[in-house]
C-alpha cells in the first residue's frame, strides 16, 4: 500500500496530497527552505521569464536570389515552434551571413500561426514615415572592388514576439526585396558575390534560434 498524506482546505476548498513512490527502492526527500515562503512551480505554472523550450536551425548551404520589388522568401530561412503557453514570449535570435550588390534592399521576418496568412509581428517593423520602406533591417552592401566580400550582417537578429496568443504551431520566415527593379541585383547568403571556386571565396553558415519564455 502506498502511503499518502492528504491536506484539506479549512473552508471547503480543494485538497493537496503528498504520496510516496510506489517502489520501495525509490526513496525521495523534499526539503523546504527555512529562509522564505515560496510557491511550488509545475509544468503548467513555470517561473516567470524562465526558458520553456528552444528550437535551433543552422543553414550551411548557400542561396543566391535575384531580388524583385516585392518581398520574396529566402529558401531555408524558416523556423517553427509550438508554444506551450498562449501568453509566453517567443524570442527570435541568430546571425545571418549575407552580401548584396544592391544598397537599396530591405529584409524582414514574417509569421504565420497554424497555417494562416503571413504578417509581421507587432513591433518588428520601423514606423511608417512618408514613402519610406517599412522593414526590419537592411542589407550588407559589399565593399566596392571586393567581389569576394562576405561578412556577418551588421544586425544581430533579435526580436520578441509578444502577441502570438496561441499554442498552435508558429512559423517564421525571412523575406527580402529591393527598390531598384526586378532581377537587376542579387542578394547572396553564406557565399560571396563572385563565388569563385578558389581559396579567396568563402562559404559560411547562418543560424536561427527560437526561445519560448514564460510570461
Amino acid at each position: 500500500m502506498t502511503a499518502k498524506i492528504k491536506l484539506n482546505a479549512a473552508s471547503g476548498g480543494g485538497s493537496f496530497s503528498l504520496q510516496a513512490p510506489s517502489s520501495s527502492a525509490n526513496n525521495r526527500v523534499m526539503t523546504l527552505p527555512d529562509s522564505a515562503d515560496g510557491t511550488v512551480l509545475t509544468t503548467t505554472n513555470p517561473k516567470s521569464k524562465s526558458v520553456i523550450q528552444t528550437v535551433n536551425m543552422v543553414k550551411t548551404d548557400s542561396v543566391s536570389l535575384a531580388m524583385t520589388t516585392s518581398y520574396q522568401d529566402i529558401s531555408g530561412f524558416t523556423i517553427s515552434i509550438t508554444p506551450e503557453f498562449a501568453n509566453s514570449k517567443i524570442i527570435l535570435a541568430g546571425s545571418i551571413v549575407l552580401e548584396s550588390h544592391s544598397q537599396y534592399s530591405f529584409g524582414k521576418f514574417v509569421r504565420n500561426i497554424n497555417g494562416g496568412s503571413y504578417s509581421s509581428p507587432t513591433g518588428w517593423l520601423g514606423d511608417a514615415a512618408g514613402s519610406r520602406e517599412q522593414s526590419q533591417f537592411g542589407n550588407n552592401y559589399r565593399s566596392p572592388g571586393s567581389p569576394d566580400a562576405l561578412t556577418p550582417s551588421p544586425m544581430a537578429i533579435y526580436a520578441v514576439d509578444t502577441d502570438h496568443n496561441t499554442t498552435n504551431t508558429i512559423n517564421y520566415k525571412l523575406q527580402y526585396k529591393n527598390s531598384q527593379g526586378d532581377g537587376t541585383y542579387y542578394i547572396n547568403f553564406n557565399r560571396s558575390h563572385s563565388d569563385a571556386n578558389n581559396n579567396t571565396a568563402p562559404r559560411s553558415c547562418s543560424h536561427l534560434t527560437l526561445m519560448e519564455v514564460a510570461a
